[in-house]
């Protein structure tokens, strides 16, 4: 199993965000594709791509119950559903 929580000192020559990304790659060898949408990163991503990773096939079907209970979209935070995709 591989060791998937980085080693981290004062000396070391790699950066935070790429100990980061080490460690996520090695999430991923263990633990698949997706993302907690709690939790979606600090790189440079473009929106979509998250909601991809965070609701995946089930995103049009929640985006329906979105426009149904806030069409307002009161309720928004991290990767938000757009009640207007429904």
């Amino acid at each position: 199993m591989p060791r998937i929580v980085p080693r981290l000192a004062a000396s070391d020559s790699l950066s935070v965000a790429s100990r980061r990304r080490e460690t996520e790659r090695e999430l991923r060898s263990v633990g698949g594709e997706g993302a907690y949408a709690g939790f979606t990163g600090v790189d440079e991503q473009p929106w979509e791509d998250w909601t991809d990773q965070v609701y995946g096939s089930s995103y049009d079907r929640l985006a329906d119950v979105k426009n149904q209970y806030d069409p307002e979209n009161v309720f928004q935070q991290n990767v938000n559903i757009d009640p207007r995709d429904a």
